[in-house]
């Protein structure tokens, strides 16, 4: 395959791990050619177009209680306070 048909593929599906694996290994190795090496390269940095959340089963929001907040109040006080540096 050439570097276009590698580049339509979506990322990590079944065939574009292969061959990225097979890319990771020739770098290992050190048997890798300069196009092999900038295909590697162009596979690596590509975003995917779907994003995923992995091993996720509850999240901050999840638990969070809005009913528990406590707001604060600004009470007037009859006594002046005594602020002491010790």
């Amino acid at each position: 395959m050439n570097k276009e048909q590698i580049l339509k593929l979506n990322k990590w599906d079944d065939e574009y791990k292969k061959i990225y694996q097979k890319l990771y290994y020739k770098m290992k190795t050190e048997q890798m050619t300069a196009l092999e090496y900038d295909i590697f390269l162009h596979m690596k940095n590509r975003p995917t177009k779907i994003r995923r959340v992995y091993n996720r089963k509850t999240s901050a929001e999840d638990t969070f209680k809005k009913d528990k907040l406590f707001l604060p109040t600004f009470k007037k006080l009859d006594k002046p306070i005594l602020i002491t540096f010790d």
